[in-house]
């Protein structure tokens, strides 16, 4: 065998090896992605700390871990808090320090103005104490792809706000006659094995004011576990009888109940 044919086998040799490799490698992703598990997404706005932490037990009691998005200032209370969630496997997130809209806001005063106002006001503390969130919550949920663009290009691997085209089936106030079965309404569903790769995820809002219906709300953590899908549910304060936009802990329970009995793991944004 000549000097070129062993360099010409040798050369195959590696290409084939490399390929191999490369189709192991994606057989694997693809592996884990399928294998994702239903999911309930479940995160807990603005600056509900006392409420939050009261919470930590009945999280522990279920498996289940959350996000936690604060807006406002970040000082010390802010930062234990977040050390004692994140040592539970909580991801602690943001919300922003003005509670902007991000579009118009953008809109309005540019990106580097806002990121500077809303969003470096949080993280420069937190990155003080070695803590680096990567999901944030847009107020309102009001996004576009501009601003997409930006928390994507700053570090943030997971956004939560309203997706293109999408109407929350559950209003709030007295807009009614929008009211929807959230377990009925398909496109606030998606499938699970889709999970890790999604950026944006949307959100239900649950709360009073918001007309949610529990029975709804546990046949739509049924529908995950039956059709392999994840869910986004959103609140804000937690407590026995909570109102308006809140999560009375009774629903609460329910929710962590139900959803280990349709064999749908509740986890946070990330």
């Amino acid at each position: 065998m000549t000097d070129t044919a062993r360099y010409n086998m040798s050369r195959f040799g590696k290409i084939c090896a490399l390929c191999t490799a490369a189709l192991m490698f994606a057989a694997t992703a693809d592996a884990e992605t399928r294998n994702e598990p239903m999911r309930v997404v479940l995160s807990f706005d603005d600056r509900n700390f006392g409420t939050w932490r009261k919470a930590f037990p009945l999280f522990e009691k279920y498996d289940a871990t959350v996000t936690f998005l604060a807006c406002g200032g970040i000082g010390r209370g802010e930062v234990d808090f977040a050390r004692a969630a994140m040592a539970l496997g909580h991801d602690f997130g943001l919300h922003g320090a003005g509670h902007r809209n991000a579009d118009s806001a953008i809109a309005e005063m540019g990106a580097e103005a806002y990121w500077k106002a809303e969003m470096d006001a949080q993280l420069a503390p937190l990155a003080a104490a070695n803590i680096f969130p990567r999901s944030f919550g847009y107020p309102n949920s009001r996004r576009n792809a501009e601003t997409d663009a930006l928390f994507l290009s700053k570090g943030f691997s997971r956004l939560r706000g309203r997706p293109d085209g999408v109407v929350s089936p559950n209003p709030f106030g007295k807009k009614t006659d929008r009211w929807r079965r959230v377990s009925e309404t398909d496109a606030v569903f998606a499938p699970a094995a889709d999970f890790l790769k999604t950026r944006l995820i949307g959100g239900v809002v649950i709360g009073k004011a918001y007309n949610t219906d529990m029975d709804d709300i546990l046949a739509a953590l049924r529908r995950c576990g039956e059709r392999a899908e994840f869910l986004s549910l959103v609140s804000h304060a937690i407590a026995p009888g909570a109102d308006d936009i809140n999560m009375p802990t009774e629903w609460l329970e329910q929710i962590l109940s139900s959803a280990a009995d349709a064999g749908v793991v509740v986890r946070g944004m990330r």
